[in-house]
């Protein structure tokens, strides 16, 4: 049974007291008809009267458990009613939250459906913007075409620019210095060139450098050469120009600009013309022609190469016995064409060697 307020335990109890008060009156006319109905020696009136007393006692206890249980079920019912305000007032809220969440479902229908007629838009100016992709591929190239055929133009006027003023600068320079131009070719024609500028300049320090045991001849020798070195590389240069010059006069004679060659780096190619320009700049400059004039190898080798040699000969000389021996070899023969080259006899250098 379920209780849902006080004044069903109020009730309980009034029904538990008139109950008690019935058993009570009925019990007492029970016993006033025993008393005088019944032997006073008997002792049932007293078993009775016993078990009537415990009867009350349990009766009054029972009275006190349900009074407290009242108290509990009233202590019960406020609780159930706090929780049912409680449940309302969730109630209220969640039919709230409930009218929210509509509208902001019907807020996110009303933004799909914009977003869809945003794609469709989209749609559209994207297929205009492709076909304007292709028109401006169209004119790109158009353009491409355009500048290449004006870069064209343009560099071949650049270029050739370069070259006229190279080719002028060339033209004064030979004019001044015709016997040097004259000189630095037979001289570059020569078969005694390749020795010296091979064997000499580059093969003879590197088979000394292969010796550990005379050091000390590779210091010396690379020291001695540089005059050399320096005599050669300026009639290289010259050659080197004199062939640039024919070159530049005989493009120009024939010049095209479709057939200029944009495959090779065009500040490549400016940088050689103005490199080749700052050479000639350079001779005008310095006493490198005095020294081409009046150099001569064989002099070089009389007045200056030959203590090296002598150096050199008697070391070869003493290291007959040695293992490095055979390494010497190589420099040794070098040496002695050097020699020969220059017309020193055997009566300046004596030395037999025992191969």
């Amino acid at each position: 049974m379920v209780l849902n307020n006080t004044n069903d335990c109020s009730n309980i109890s009034d029904s538990i007291d008139t109950t008690k008060n019935a058993l009570i009156e009925l019990f007492n006319n029970f016993i006033f008809l025993i008393e005088n109905k019944i032997d006073k020696h008997d002792n049932t009136l007293d078993i009775l009267k016993k078990l009537f007393n415990e009867y009350k006692k349990k009766l009054d206890e029972h009275h006190k458990i349900s009074i407290t249980h009242c108290k509990k079920l009233d202590e019960h019912d406020e609780i159930l009613d706090t929780r049912t305000k409680q449940l309302d007032e969730h109630d209220d809220i969640l039919h709230t939250n409930s009218k929210k969440l509509d509208e902001r479902d019907e807020i996110l229908n009303t933004h799909s459906i914009k977003l869809d007629e945003h794609d469709e838009i989209l749609n559209t100016h994207s297929k205009k913007f492709y076909g304007h992709d292709e028109i401006l591929d169209t004119h790109s190239k158009k353009l491409d075409e355009l500048n290449r055929k004006y870069l064209k133009d343009i560099l071949s006027i650049f270029l050739g620019m370069e070259k006229r003023a190279f080719i002028d600068l060339w033209s004064h320079f030979e004019k001044q210095n015709k016997n040097l131009l004259i000189r630095a070719k037979e001289i570059f024609d020569l078969q005694d060139t390749t020795f010296y500028r091979k064997e000499v300049i580059i093969d003879l320090p590197e088979s000394i450098l292969n010796i550990p045991e005379v050091e000390i001849l590779y210091n010396k020798i690379n020291s001695l050469l540089k005059p050399l070195k320096n005599y050669y590389s300026q009639i290289n240069r010259l050659n080197y120009l004199n062939k640039r010059a024919l070159e530049f006069c005989k493009e120009i004679k024939n010049f095209n600009s479709e057939e200029i060659d944009f495959s090779k780096s065009i500040p490549k190619q400016l940088n050689n013309i103005r490199y080749a320009s700052q050479l000639i700049r350079n001779f005008q400059l310095s006493s490198d022609i005095d020294i081409i004039l009046e150099f001569k190898p064989e002099q070089w080798v009389r007045e200056h190469f030959i203590e090296f040699a002598d150096l050199f000969l008697n070391q070869y000389k003493n290291a007959q016995n040695e293992k490095y021996y055979e390494k010497m070899k190589k420099p040794y023969d070098i040496i002695m064409k050097l020699l020969e080259k220059a017309d020193i006899s055997d009566s300046v250098i004596k030395v037999t060697p025992q191969r």
